[in-house]
């Protein structure tokens, strides 16, 4: 066993601060959009998820959902335990603050009927009696319930050289922490971890482990951070190890926690230990290179983040890892996410966000980090950055957003980072304290009143106020020798005052002169007026006013505006240049661009450049003296780079249309984000669509009229990058032929008609054969609205469509087809129509045989009546003659005879066959 080489003792103190001013520079805005708190909580929580030294410390800063915002708790040490409740909007409501049980804070729960708080005190004198650990239930209106303590565990400080965190399994809290220990028979007071089990419902101490022993109950010696989590009904921890073993050690626990105990046979359930990291070096070396932030369990893996140096140079810098062990695998694998050379990155939060899903956090410098990873620990998109802190709050989900504060004295800034849109994020500062409005000054002694709480108090101030301003002779007298200055210089100044007092000063425009730290800095040409007075005496204000010029030189060359194949140069003009001469490097050397004549011409065009170009450009004024020309020094250089050329959309072209739409289609663009489609009406070009894809290369423009020409115009983007318009013009489809019918029809013919429209130019005719749509005829007249089929069968079912067509462009645009007209053509008639026999009052009729119908229709000619009468239906297609009886004497009758063929319900009908005949006499 050894000893860790620096006994560590973290004590954070918090001090409480009801007369807080907020002091507000012109060159500070304080903004208070949120309900705050006059009162201060001094301290701190920033970035103190970071290691101290070589190992973690309790977690001091939880936030917790609410019903209608948050949560925050925050220990404050001896002072007790901060408790304060926010709306959505961060607007504070209420603050309770709950007293210190044991001295030392060791951890805040959350279930869903109650709040717990782990504390503990040191035992230097090793009794057995002393309640080393304590944990204190309450409701959730922050009542005190209960409290169950663990004494008699080998504890000589809690909590020291690491964390204590809790994992819930039913009813059961188990809390994974550490200690130093008793001293030992060589004296020293050895740190491990400790694991305690706790029936919340009966607030007793179901388990517990905290003496010496090995990894097959879960012991590791150092532990100097410790994780838990549930598995089920069995628990998983995680200790940063420095010796026993020295690794990010892994413990599998084998008991059923929900029957009472963590502890399994020692002999036949011993824990299984797996390294999610191994720590190269010597066994008790407090340093490790190494920090752990998070451990989550998936349902594939375990998975581990945290920080480390590269193992082969100890000079290096931290970056962020991820290890991750399958759960039915026996080795971790480890992946850098960050490949830093020379700035350490803080140690981070893992954070889960749904199921196999987790957001991992971290710092550097001034920025937080932040990337997704899936259940195998894998990063699933970029990285992305906002400007902010972290802290030992672990962040939070609420209402689809990552949620968590920094606290630094009177400020607390609360952050948000939308899940599903992980680039939108939100920072809301919070200052508390009083904000003290100046309600006048008599004597020198200034009366304040707090526009929160009403408290008033008094501040004595200057009543006497000068500015001294720095001369070339490095003296400072009150009396400007001019107001006129270049761009670049910078003016000196200090305050005389009767009495030291806080000063306000302030430009009109800081881009023209700012101020700070007692100098003025002239910025660019234009004017600004400097404020200053004393901040609770304003009637002491000073103002002066600044001219800035520009020297003959030009010192700020910049770029207007460049496209593909330009660059637009600005500058500022100087006062005593007769013009500038622009130069550009072409690899070898400078060549001149352009000449600009005229001080106030202050910008040029470059063109005739290659697009996706940096260039190099530098600017030098000039002036003339008779014949002689003076030129000033050369600006500074710039590179500026000309845009990509997004080259124009190709292959534009009317993919289809119908009677109201048209569906334009186009090449793809391979350096373009996406498309533009624009349509000409009301005298103006209005954008119809916009992709954002260059793979979408079609589009379909809808509500227009029928048979009408349309102008459409589109472009490729890339950014803020266009090409030139690609024009098109393109014809919607004449209407759909309606009211087509067959209006006669023979053996061998079919006469379609249908209704004409003036949208068409002609029709054209299709009839269903072979299995497919043939064209029968192209009729080109408009007007022209039927059309005669030839060439059938008889007796046989036909199919047509007529479809309407218009040329436009060059191009022929048809109708959609109309419904099909199907008809079946006549039977074939009667062949060999005759008399075959005659008498005075008799006639016998006979015809030929037409074996593909049903029977025959006879009809005479009734002359009285005239018209044609149903003389005989035969019903068989073998009956082939018909006797007339009745009939006058040398009188002529007039017959006709045609077919019949009957097909389900329909009958049909060929044409007639006469026959005109005289009796005998």
């Amino acid at each position: 066993m050894l000893k860790k080489n620096i006994t560590l003792r973290v004590v954070k103190y918090v001090t409480v601060s009801l007369f807080a001013m907020i002091c507000c520079t012109a060159l500070t805005v304080c903004a208070f959009a949120v309900k705050t708190t006059c009162t201060v909580y001094n301290g701190s929580n920033t970035y103190s998820n970071n290691y101290s030294f070589y190992w973690g410390t309790p977690t001091e800063s939880y936030l917790c959902n609410r019903t209608n915002g948050y949560m925050r708790v925050q220990n404050l040490g001896k002072s007790g335990v901060l408790v304060e409740y926010y709306d959505k909007s961060f607007n504070l409501t209420g603050t309770k603050k709950i007293k210190q049980e044991l001295p030392i804070f060791g951890a805040f729960y959350e279930t869903s009927a109650n709040y717990y708080i782990v504390s503990g005190q040191e035992n230097l004198k090793q009794s057995n009696t002393v309640e080393c650990y304590r944990i204190t239930k309450y409701d959730k209106n922050w009542k005190r319930l209960s409290s169950v303590g663990l004494k008699n565990c080998n504890t000589y400080i809690p909590f020291d050289g690491g964390t204590c965190r809790i994992a819930q399994v039913g009813k059961y809290l188990i809390l994974h922490t550490c200690h130093e220990m008793y001293a030992t028979s060589d004296g020293l007071h050895h740190q491990a971890n400790v694991t305690i089990q706790v029936d919340t419902s009966a607030m007793k101490i179901t388990d517990a482990f905290y003496d010496i022993m090995d990894v097959n109950v879960g012991y590791v010696s150092h532990s100097f951070n410790q994780f838990i989590a549930a598995d089920g009904n069995k628990i998983v921890t995680l200790d940063h190890g420095d010796a026993y073993p020295r690794s990010l050690a892994l413990i599998k626990y084998r008991a059923d926690v929900s029957k009472g105990k963590f502890q399994a046979d020692y002999f036949d359930s011993p824990c299984k230990y797996y390294s999610m990291l191994d720590i190269p070096g010597a066994t008790g070396d407090n340093y490790t290179g190494v920090t752990v932030g998070g451990f989550e369990v998936s349902s594939k893996a375990y998975i581990t983040v945290g920080t480390k140096i590269n193992f082969n140079d100890s000079n290096s810098v931290s970056n962020i890892f991820v290890s991750t062990l399958k759960k039915n695998g026996t080795t971790a694998t480890v992946k850098m996410i960050t490949s830093e050379k020379s700035t350490d990155i803080g140690t981070p939060h893992l954070v889960k966000v749904a199921t196999d899903k987790y957001i991992l956090l971290w710092t550097k410098d001034t920025k937080v980090y932040y990337t997704f990873l899936d259940a195998y620990g894998n990063k699933t998109g970029k990285i992305y950055s906002m400007t902010g802190e972290i802290s030992d709050c672990v962040p939070i989900v609420s209402s689809g957003k990552l949620v968590w504060y920094t606290w630094n004295n009177e400020k607390v800034n609360f952050y948000e980072i939308n899940i599903s849109s992980p680039a939108s994020n939100k920072k809301t500062a919070i200052v508390n304290g009083h904000k003290y409005k100046w309600n006048g000054t008599t004597n020198g002694t200034a009366k304040l009143k707090c526009t929160v709480c009403g408290k008033t108090t008094t501040k004595k101030v200057a009543t006497r106020f000068d500015v001294y301003w720095e001369r070339s002779n490095g003296l400072y007298y009150k009396a400007l020798t001019t107001h006129t200055y270049y761009a670049g210089s910078t003016i000196n100044f200090f305050y005389g005052m009767d009495i030291d007092s806080e000063v306000v000063a302030k430009s009109s425009d800081h881009a023209i002169v700012s101020v700070s730290d007692n100098t003025l800095k002239m910025k660019k040409a234009g004017s600004a007026t400097i404020t200053f007075y004393p901040r609770y005496n304003p009637t002491l204000k000073q103002v002066f006013k600044f001219t800035v010029k520009n020297k003959f030189a030009v010192t700020d060359l910049s770029v207007k505006s460049k496209t593909s194949s330009s660059v637009t140069l600005k500058w500022s003009s100087s006062d005593e240049a007769a013009g500038y001469i622009i130069e550009k490097y072409n690899g070898k050397k400078w060549v001149r661009a352009a000449k600009v004549t005229g001080k106030s011409n202050t910008s040029c065009t470059i063109k005739g450049l290659q697009p996706d170009t940096a260039y190099k450009f530098r600017i030098k004024a000039y002036k003339k003296s008779g014949r002689t020309y003076a030129y000033s020094g050369y600006s500074s250089t710039l590179t500026a780079k000309t845009n990509i050329a997004v080259s124009a959309v190709s292959g534009v072209k009317s993919k289809s249309a119908t009677t109201t739409s048209i569906t334009l289609g186009w090449n793809k663009n391979s350096n373009a984000t996406g498309y533009v489609i624009q349509q000409y009406k009301n005298n103006k070009w209005v954008q119809v669509a916009k992709t954002t894809k260059n793979t979408t290369v079609s589009y379909t423009v809808k509500s227009l009229s029928t048979a009408t020409t349309y102008k459409f115009r589109i472009k490729a983007y890339k950014g803020t990058l266009s090409s030139k318009w690609t024009y098109i013009n393109a014809t919607t489809n004449p209407y759909v032929v309606k009211n087509l019918k067959a209006s006669a029809k023979t053996a061998s013919t079919v006469t379609l008609t249908w209704n004409k429209h003036r949208t068409a130019q002609g029709y054209i005719v299709e009839q269903y054969k072979n299995n497919k749509w043939v064209r029968v005829t192209k009729i080109t007249n408009k007007a022209t609205a039927s059309y005669k089929v030839t060439g059938l069968s008889s007796s046989t079912v036909y199919k047509f469509r007529v479809k309407a067509y218009r040329i436009a462009d060059k191009q022929a645009r048809y109708g959609t087809v109309s419904a099909t007209c199907t008809v079946r053509t006549n039977p074939t008639g009667v062949s060999g129509f005759k008399a075959s026999e005659r008498t005075k009052n008799s006639i016998t009729l006979e015809w030929s045989k037409n074996s593909k119908v049903t029977g025959y229709v006879l009809q005479y000619y009734n002359a009285s009546a005239k018209k044609w009468t149903d003389m005989k239906r035969i019903g068989s297609n073998i009956t082939l003659s018909c006797k007339v009886n009745s009939l006058t004497s040398g009188k002529s009758y007039a017959f006709r005879i045609r077919t019949y063929k009957t097909i389900g319900k329909n009958t049909q009908y060929s044409a007639w066959s006469n026959c005109k005949v005289s009796t005998k006499r």
